[in-house]
């Protein structure tokens, strides 16, 4: 038991370099900060399309209904068709054909009637929409381009947010012969 113990004792000894070694890679990146030199603002035109919509109005011809059943051209017609058929036969076939006459007057005048009535369209008032899409352009903020200083040299980067006075800045610290 105690040799296992020792072995394990030496593994572990012999395995700590290692490990504060990984454990320095880890951290080998430290976060310092720089000065800024200038910060200016950088915009993009963007365009942003939308739909304009405007309303007229016009005039625009209404027919007459011809589903409708036009009452006086069905009675002028049935007069008609019905003073037709009576001079037709005589007994009883001549009120037969008074009643087939009246019928068919009915049916043509009322058609004629309708046909006259679609002819005279009413003018109304009709709102008609036209809707079209414009684009309008828009500035927008990409981020600031930040002039900075660390360790005597300058460097120009691109960030999200204007940084004050300060950058934060990462610093990766490697030995010149790792690999």
């Amino acid at each position: 038991m105690k040799q296992q113990l020792s072995l394990l004792l030496l593994a572990a000894a012999a395995a700590a370099p290692a490990l504060a070694q990984s454990g320095a890679q880890a951290d080998s990146a430290l976060v310092e900060n720089a000065r800024v030199r200038s910060s200016v603002p950088v915009y993009a035109e963007v365009q942003v399309p939308r739909t304009e919509c405007t309303t007229q109005t016009v005039m625009t011809d209404k027919p007459a209904s011809p589903d409708k059943p036009n009452l006086v051209g069905a009675g002028l017609g049935a007069v008609a068709g019905g003073l037709l058929g009576h001079t037709v036969g005589g007994g009883n076939g001549k009120t037969a054909a008074t009643a087939v006459g009246a019928v068919a007057g009915a049916l043509v005048g009322n058609n004629v009637a309708s046909h006259n009535a679609a002819a005279q369209a009413e003018r109304v008032p009709t709102e008609v929409q036209n809707c079209k899409t414009v684009s309008t352009a828009q500035s927008r903020l990409l981020g600031y381009r930040v002039r900075y200083e660390y360790g005597g040299r300058e460097f120009e980067s691109l960030v999200r947010g204007n940084p004050g006075r300060t950058l934060p800045v990462r610093v990766a610290v490697t030995p010149v012969d790792a690999q």
